[in-house]
């Protein structure tokens, strides 16, 4: 069974839908959705509004307008906002609004009309011609019902809360719904956004419902008394469509911006009076701390990373995008994990541990002590955790533009977060580098030498000090860090701050399993019920940080010409106090710690957009954190907020882990959008208790809300020590691209009411050429009315037809859509020359979805059934699609020509079948009428791709005529009207034998019959067709008939090969041969208005015999060489051609001539392509 999908062939189910003089469509409660859609879309497309009759709803109307009056009796009517009534229909149209409830019973008629509206924005919601503009619909507001009349108050100051619904639905709106409720009649006035188009009115009256594009138009309805009612909508997209990134922006319209502006004078004045900011709630705060920062910001302008699998950042950060697991069993080339293993939970009792996994990075016995200036020997004996000090501290520095040069006496501080060190733990033997005696020679095994040692190397004056606080020592060194960087103290004018963890052997984890905290799973469980302790993860991380203002003659300026990745609006450090044991988590500790770091940073708690939370894995822990985060951040209303660790994805690398959690905020922050984490089977209780108020836990790459954002790092140590780092940041530019829709926005393509220069009368008229009489004899346009030109088209047998409109008749005015192939409603360019190829096209042609049925069969629909059947068929399987070969033929379109000052467009409609009743035998009898039949052309190498008429036999359908060889071998191909969108062709390269042939389409270029045989060989070339049973059947044969001896002459033309250029002036669609002049050939080509032309040639007129340059877009100017094969295609293939008018010296090319000349050797072997100029 099927279905089809296209144009509705019968005539009268088409005129009940014709547009009326005032109205674009009629609908009614029994017409097709999928109809009254795409009528919709199109008259949208062309001029930004569409305007429906709707039929049914009379008795729905007259009682919604008596609820209206129980509605203003009951005071649900309120005066308009001043500053957003010219976003609604203007100081008449909307002098008082109110919004449907859906809880009000009083509304009954009104809630019907505005479920009605519902479906027809689900209707413009799902047209896909609608989203080629650029216009998405997810959503719509509620139904607003305003009075129209004079208005005789002073319109009201807009309130906070309003602002923020006003702004939202302004930025967001797409299309506006506007529903005439009557009684009187009123004139609705629509203006583009753009400074020279005119005013276009439209008369409104009860039942008429209007459709415009409110992103671009300016609407406003008046009307003479007062007492009149319109019920309107907004159609919205609600968010960011998939693929589209948080810098992928709509067009703001002026209303918005006006909001916009008004808002930010508003939180301008609350960042300067605190008892302002004091009373805005929670979203004003919200904005307020997303746009301006109180105290000065640390920007991060250098990283080092060094982590499992990766030593970049970057990297680092994407590959947690897709969720990357790099934890893995203990390597051997660390040790021997079998010797300490045991699945026994008791087995720390006894040295042995219950986890068999980790995760290393990679390089550790990696070491450039010539750059440190270290000698080999102390080299040896060095801990490794001094060197990877060294080396990802010195990537920070370097990458923030420190290097050894400017490093030397600079007040750069270092500060370390480290543990106790593991390497006296490992006996390596008395052999290496002098045994154990010698690792420490020179240290006395002192903890301050990893941060001491780095301050040393490069002679750096400023501060140098470790910390080890657990899991928060990142943190405490950042902090200090931050601290150091104070202007009022000097102490610093960058700090290294580091936080690094190195695992040389599994005997510090032995208390870490006794305690409870390393579980014996292999992975960070974080947030999930089944959570039972953490893995061990190693890696260093290190941020070069530094004031982001620096001041010149007492002002604040940022130095834009210095990279930093994001800013650091302060880190707060704590200790949980007394609790019931050292290792307890502490909730209110975590609350005050949150709230204050916050406070620090001038930020409220209800403003953070995500968490990156310690999250170790541990039950108990996780909850506390998590519910202390709820009731800190969570007590107002807000945009949820995000929870989520890198700890599922690296392990827990306990001191390495706080300054990569705030790498990983900082990198969503420049890219805008948030991370998920791993291994959440089932959420924990304790903690989705705390889910219901405004968190989640991150489980999908989330875009942010805004641009800019706030990110806070938390990190809280076994001893109690904990430390909240707030990351205030926006979106990198230079990171992301900006994203657009999955269709650029477009705005309408015609104005009815016109504007800007006004295009001049034609003194004869406009002529129409098409495809159904081979663009040769233009034909006049009929003049309806000033600005608005009609012709009717027929469609041939192919049931598509090509055509352009000459202005005045001259083909070298030709106003055309700019493209092959333009669309139903697009706009008119030119007139001018050149535009050969630039064709409108109507495609009457049916596409038959055919489906398969209960038993597993399937057929197509027929063409009469298919439409009453597809609202039932839709939901079947569909198995392929073919083409109706009949539906279409013979109807007529009525094309029209739109002219308004600077708006010009193009548009048809269908206004009528076939002249001819259906019958089992129509569709050859259509086939046989001339004007749909139309003449078959041969064409290919033989006539240098010209046309050769087919003669047209006895029969219906069929057409031969007789060619001559004179050289062996041709390529040819069947032509209809000369139209090279209308090409007939072998199923197969160079086919040597007859058969079906493919097409009637344009992707026949270099798929050709090919004749054999000698010169002077006589073919009879056959073309068959048949239109039967709704089948389209195409073939052509071709046998020898006798020889005729060449004459001297042609033998002599044999001697010398054929050259013909074929360009981008017809779309490569044709081939015309190059003139001998004795040394070179040669051609004339006219480069068209857009100022360049693009060419290849043909050895023969044979597409397997192409002559193109080795480089794209090569001109004489540039060195090159010439190739000789089949016309290349694909990636490899794109490009490589000559181009006219490309090069520097060629500017200004539009319009003018040049000579191409191709130099051949003594062989007519090609050596050169070159061009000139003529005069």
């Amino acid at each position: 069974q099927g279905a089809r999908e296209g144009p509705c062939p019968g005539f009268d189910a088409m005129a009940l839908r014709r547009r009326t003089a005032q109205y674009d469509v009629v609908m009614g409660p029994q017409d097709e959705p999928q109809v009254i859609s795409e009528d919709i879309a199109k008259a949208i497309k062309l001029k930004g509004y569409c305007t429906i009759k709707t039929n049914g709803l009379s008795s729905l109307i007259q009682d919604a307008r008596q609820e209206i009056k129980e509605m203003n009796t009951a005071g649900r009517f309120q005066p308009t906002p001043a500053i957003v009534i010219d976003g609604l229909l203007g100081e008449e149209g909307s002098i008082r609004t109110a919004e449907l409830q859906q809880d009000n019973e009083i509304c009954a008629a009104l809630a019907k009309l505005d479920a009605s509206l519902s479906g027809v924005a689900n209707m413009v919601g799902a047209s896909p011609a609608l989203q080629e503009l650029g216009v998405s619909v997810s959503g719509r507001t509620p139904g607003l019902v305003h009075e129209a009349g004079l208005l005789s108050w002073d319109p009201p100051e807009v309130q906070q809360d309003a602002v923020i619904k006003w702004l939202n639905t302004f930025i967001w709106h797409r299309v506006m719904l506007i529903l005439c409720l009557g009684p009187g009649q009123g004139t609705l006035e629509m203006t583009p956004f753009d400074e020279e188009s005119n005013v276009h009115r439209v008369q409104t009256e009860a039942g008429m419902l209007v459709v415009l594009r409110a992103d671009m138009l300016w609407h406003k309805h008046s009307v003479p008394g007062t007492g009149t009612y319109v019920l309107t909508s907004f159609l919205q997209n609600c968010g960011r469509a998939s693929g589209q990134g948080v810098t992928c922006e709509h067009p703001r319209i002026p209303i918005a911006e006006t909001l916009d502006n008004w808002a930010m004078g508003k939180l301008e004045q609350a960042i300067e009076d605190p008892d302002t900011f004091e009373l805005l709630d929670s979203r004003w705060k919200y904005a307020v701390e997303h746009v301006y920062h109180k105290e000065q910001q640390c920007a991060v302008r250098g990283i080092g990373l060094k982590k499992a699998s990766t030593w970049d950042s970057e990297a680092f950060w994407f590959s947690m995008n897709s969720g990357t697991d790099v934890v893995t069993e203990v390597p051997y080339a660390r040790w021997d994990h079998k010797q300490y293993y045991s699945e026994d939970p008791e087995g720390w009792k006894y040295f042995k541990v219950n986890t068999n996994h980790t995760a290393l990075m990679d390089g550790m016995e990696l070491f450039d002590a010539k750059f440190f200036r270290i000698s080999p020997a102390e080299t040896k004996g060095m801990d490794p955790m001094q060197r990877q000090i060294m080396e990802v501290g010195y990537v920070s520095l370097a990458s923030a533009g420190r290097t050894v040069k400017n490093l030397l006496q600079s007040l750069t501080a270092v500060y370390v977060g480290c543990h106790l060190s593991e390497w006296p733990s490992v006996d390596q033997g008395p052999e290496e580098a002098g045994g154990c005696e010698q690792r420490s020679a020179g240290t006395g095994q002192a903890g301050s030498i990893m941060s001491n040692r780095f301050s040393f190397v490069f002679g750096m004056n400023g501060p140098s000090v470790q910390f080890d606080t657990d899991a928060s020592s990142g943190l405490a060194a950042l902090e200090t860090g931050m601290v150091a960087l104070d202007e009022r103290k000097q102490n610093a004018t960058m700090s290294m701050c580091m936080g690094i963890t190195v695992t040389l052997t599994p005997l510090t984890w032995i208390h870490r399993v006794g305690l409870g905290q390393i579980g014996p799973v292999g992975r960070c469980l974080s947030f999930d019920q089944s959570a039972c302790g953490w893995v061990k993860g190693e890696g260093g991380v290190a941020l070069a940080v530094d004031n982001l203002t620096e001041k010149v003659e007492g002002v604040s300026i940022i130095d834009e010409s210095r990279y930093y990745l994001g800013t650091l609006g302060t880190v707060k450090i704590n200790h949980a106090g007394m609790q019931t044991s050292l290792g307890t988590p502490h909730g209110p500790a975590v609350q005050l710690l949150v709230a204050e770091a916050c406070r620090q940073g001038h930020v409220s708690c209800c403003s953070l957009d995500a968490v990156e939370c310690h999250a170790d894995g541990q039950m108990m822990n996780d909850a506390v954190e998590v519910a202390s985060l709820g009731r800190v951040a969570c007590s107002e209303p807000r945009v949820p907020l995000g929870l989520s660790t890198f700890k599922s994805n690296f392990g827990n690398s306990i001191q390495g882990s706080s300054l990569a959690a705030m790498v990983k905020a900082l990198y969503c922050q420049a890219y805008g959008w948030q991370q998920p984490s791993l291994h959440l089977g089932a959420i924990n209780p304790q903690v989705s208790d705390f889910m219901e108020c405004g968190m989640f836990i991150n489980q999908d790459c989330l875009l942010n809300s805004t641009k800019s954002s706030l990110y806070a790092v938390m990190s809280i140590g076994w001893g109690g020590t904990m430390g909240c780092g707030i990351c205030s940041c926006g979106v990198d530019p230079d990171r992301i691209a900006p994203t657009q829709a999955s269709y650029p926005y477009k705005p309408m393509v015609f104005w009815p009411g016109g504007g800007g220069e006004e295009f001049p009368e034609p003194s004869d008229g406009f002529y129409i050429a098409g495809s159904w009489n081979a663009f040769e004899n233009s034909q006049r346009m009929t003049r309806e009315s000033a600005g608005c030109w009609t012709f009717a088209v027929t469609l041939g047998v192919n049931r598509f037809e090509e055509f352009q409109i000459h202005y005045d008749g001259d083909p070298n005015l030709a106003l055309h859509p700019g493209c092959a192939a333009g669309a139903n409603g697009s706009a008119a360019e030119g007139p001018n020359s050149g535009a050969f190829g630039l064709h409108w096209l109507i495609d009457g042609r049916v596409r038959l979805a055919v489906l398969e049925d209960d038993e597993g069969s399937s057929r197509p629909a027929d063409a009469e059934g298919a439409a009453a059947r597809s609202a039932a068929l839709i939901s079947r399987g569909k198995v392929e699609a073919m083409m109706d070969s009949t539906v279409g033929m013979g109807d007529k379109y009525l094309v029209t020509l739109s002219i308004a000052g600077k708006w010009r467009a193009v548009n048809w409609e269908r206004i009528g079948g076939p002249d001819q009743p259906s019958t089992a035998s129509a569709p050859q009898a259509l086939a046989s009428d001339p004007a749909i039949e139309g003449k078959y052309y041969i064409t290919g190498g033989l006539n240098a791709w010209g046309f050769d008429e087919l003669e047209k036999g006895d029969t219906t359908g069929h057409y031969s005529k007789e060619v001559r060889l004179l050289r062996g071998t041709y390529e040819f191909q069947i032509v209809r009207n000369k139209d090279r969108r209308q090409v007939f062709h072998p199923p197969i390269v160079a086919s040597s034998g007859g058969g079906a042939a493919d097409g009637p389409d344009s992707e026949g270029q270099g798929i050709s019959w090919r004749l054999g045989g000698k010169a002077g060989d006589v073919f009879l070339i056959e073309f068959h067709r048949a239109l039967e049973g709704g089948l389209d059947n195409k073939t052509v044969s071709f046998r020898f008939l006798r020889h005729e001896e060449p004459s001297e002459e042609e033998v002599m033309l044999m001697r010398r090969p054929r050259y013909c250029i074929t360009g981008s002036w017809d779309g490569f669609q044709r081939c015309q041969e190059m003139a001998w002049t004795g040394y070179s050939y040669e051609h004339v080509v006219h480069v068209g208005p857009v100022g360049y032309e693009s060419f290849q040639i043909l050895y023969e007129g044979s597409w397997t015999g192409c002559i193109y340059p080795s480089i794209p877009s090569a001109s004489p100017h540039e060195e090159h060489q010439l190739r000789y094969g089949p016309a290349p295609s694909g990636a490899e293939g794109e490009g490589l051609v000559w181009s006219i008018g490309t090069h520097e010296s060629e500017e200004g090319s539009a319009g003018t001539r040049y000579e191409v000349s191709l130099t051949v050797d003594k062989r007519q072997n090609p050596t050169s392509v070159s061009w000139k100029r003529l005069a």
